[in-house]
């Protein structure tokens, strides 16, 4: 289906669902004025998920350069304006309606009056190629384009010890393909990134692309409007509004991390997961496009020290389709490795007889060609010994450190609360520095850490699965630390960090030393669905239990109408955590009444991100009891 057919689906569903969302508009077509089109019997989740979509196709539309979408669209946002004046949201509703009429309209005219191509005739749309965006080289690019079919063809990600087991001598290019942030890996799958979708000449390639682009249009429609801006979108109403089957859109989320990564404040990291979500943020202002999101990754691994592919001037970007990639070399490849060796060894000869003749002639040159065999001799000897000393092993159980070139693919494993040991980071850089821990996920995470100014100190009680990062500034790593099962000290110096054993700690001993600071907090964004409302809160979880912290919630009736909740601001609560159980206790005062207040028990499971879980309140509650559901997600 082209992107022309889909965009008028879209059109056709919305203009009839107009009536259904805002019934009372049909009083218009028989008075000819707004006085009877009131909110009486508006469906107000509906006409906001209507004028999300509506949003979202109109940019799509001017996304094409076409002058009349422009126009139309200018007109629109005109009225737009004007509509904060009217007394009815449905009153905007239809005046929707007949801008996308309008639009539907254009774009019939269009397809009556367009010759259609010739079966051999190329799709400019999908032969387009992005621009700014480097392709690997050919080698690299045939496993990129192997991989995308056989993700496409699965409609999964690439299990990648299955993969590299089959293609063993395929090892290196892939290893390459994600330094250069061409494919990801998750776990144990691959999956390609913006730049490796951008790289490929594949129509699946393309659509993924072009979906990736309508999921923008919407998110960006989302945190525009003031009244839905911070709200989560769910992504079976996403597919609904971008017209995708439910299957394939979830498949081509899974290819569309590293976007969702920028244009959302979270999400659910699980797809599949019935209730999933996505919530956008300020980054869709900033990237714009899948495409800009393949730049900014292609700028990151420059950044980190990774060349740009060399590629032939005359090397065109490979199609996925009939990629046959041998392990040998064929005929024509190996004359020319051949005429190149042959080339180098002649230069190489000649070169080295001009040397000898010159060190002949002039002792000077000479004495410094001697000098310079020593010391380049010398730094090979400090090489060496630097592999030996990194060879050795460390001290039992003391943290290690790993390089700054990992970052993105080291992650911490699930806390163990038995293995807890002592890290205690110490700044002699000179600079302040940040220290965050990297969650399962291979994220960074400033917020869980401290920033630590020159020359003094923080301690962190923590797994000795988990992984921390030290950045002199945001995306300037000064390294990355393991912890190990024994308490360690983490120098940070101009040079990197340097770690030594910690010394034993011994029960009782009456040293009085200055106590660590407190482990870090996490934030929850805590969500209670009952029959007659929906209340949200963000609260901030000390990492001690038993501490007792503020966590107001705010609600809003079943209509969309936000009320105030008796003793608010008297809310308090406490969080104990035994593993992935979590257990919070919620208490508030009403204003004199005895409905007013509350005392409840949530108990929840954490899994990621996402924790779930049901509540018991005393004195008892029947609507609580009804659907006594609530779910919390950890947010930066």
């Amino acid at each position: 289906m082209t992107r022309d057919n889909k965009v008028r689906q879209t059109l056709k569903r919305l203009i009839d669902e107009a009536a259904i969302v805002a019934p009372s508009i049909r009083h218009f077509d028989v008075d000819r004025d707004y006085g009877r089109v009131t909110d009486e019997d508006l469906d107000t989740a509906g006409q906001i998920r209507f004028e999300v979509e509506a949003d979202a196709t109109l940019s799509t539309l001017v996304q094409t350069g076409d002058a009349r979408y422009q126009a139309l669209s200018q007109r629109y946002q005109d009225k737009k304006r004007e509509a904060l004046e009217f007394h009815s949201k449905s009153i905007w509703v239809r005046e929707t309606q007949q801008f996308l009429k309008a639009a539907f309209e254009i774009l019939d005219t269009d397809a009556a009056n367009t010759p259609q191509p010739s079966p051999d005739e190329p799709n400019s749309e999908q032969a387009e190629r992005p621009t700014g965006i480097d392709p690997p080289p050919p080698a690299h690019l045939a496993v990129l384009a192997f991989l995308w079919r056989a993700s496409l063809d699965s409609r999964a990600l690439i299990d990648a010890p299955l993969f590299l087991d089959d293609h063993a001598n395929w090892e290196a290019d892939v290893d390459a393909l994600e330094k250069q942030r061409y494919l990801a890996r998750e776990g144990d799958s691959l999956r390609l990134t913006a730049r490796g979708l951008c790289s490929l000449d594949d129509e699946g390639a393309r659509d993924v692309l072009l979906l990736g682009n309508r999921i923008h249009s919407v998110l960006h429609a989302t945190d525009k409007n003031p009244s839905t801006r911070g709200r989560s979108i769910p992504i079976e109403a996403l597919a609904r509004m971008v017209g995708a089957q439910d299957d394939w859109f979830r498949f081509a989320l899974e290819h569309l991390r590293d976007a969702l990564t920028c244009w959302c404040v979270s999400y659910t990291p699980v797809f599949t997961q019935p209730e999933a979500v996505l919530q956008p943020g300020p980054g869709v202002r900033k990237w714009r496009s899948v495409e800009a999101v393949a730049r900014q990754l292609q700028t990151f691994a420059r950044e980190y020290g990774v060349p740009a592919p060399a590629v032939p001037p005359d090397t065109d970007w490979i199609s996925a389709t009939g990629i046959d990639r041998t392990d040998s070399t064929s005929p024509s490849q190996s004359g020319r490795q051949s005429s190149k060796e042959a080339f180098l060894s002649e230069k190489s000869e000649s070169t080295a007889d001009r040397w000898i003749r010159a060190l002949k002639n002039n002792q000077v040159i000479a004495a410094l060609v001697v000098f310079a065999v020593i010391v380049i001799g010398l730094g090979a000897v400090a090489g060496a010994l630097k592999s030996v000393r990194d060879w050795i092993p460390s001290p039992s159980g003391i943290a290690k450190s790993i390089p700054c070139s990992k970052l993105g693919r080291v992650s911490s494993e699930p806390s163990v609360p038995a293995e807890d040991v002592n890290l205690a980071f110490i700044n002699d850089s000179g600079n302040p520095v940040q220290v965050g821990w990297i969650d399962e996920h291979a994220k960074a995470r400033p917020d869980v850490g401290s920033k630590i100014p020159s020359t003094q100190e923080w301690s962190a009680t923590t797994s000795k699965s988990h992984v921390w990062l030290i950045s002199s500034k945001p995306g300037a790593c000064v390294g990355i630390i393991s912890a190990g099962s024994a308490d360690s000290i983490v120098k940070i110096t101009n040079h990197g960090p340097e770690i030594r054993l910690a010394p034993v700690r011994e029960a009782n001993s009456g040293a009085a030393g200055p106590a660590p600071p407190p482990p870090p907090t996490t934030k929850w964004k805590i969500r209670r669905v009952r029959p007659d409302s929906i209340c949200e809160g963000r609260w901030t979880i000390p990492a001690t239990d038993g501490i007792q912290f503020p966590c107001p919630l705010t609600c809003w009736d079943i209509k969309g109408v936000p009320f105030l909740v008796p003793g608010n601001d008297s809310a308090r609560c406490t969080a104990a955590k035994n593993g992935d159980q979590v257990t919070i206790d919620y208490s508030r005062a009403g204003s004199g009444s005895p409905a007013g207040d509350a005392s409840c028990t949530f108990t929840g499971t954490r899994a990621n991100d996402q924790i779930q879980g049901d509540s018991q309140c005393l004195p008892a509650d029947p609507i609580e009891q009804q659907l006594p559901h609530w779910s919390a997600t950890i947010v930066p």
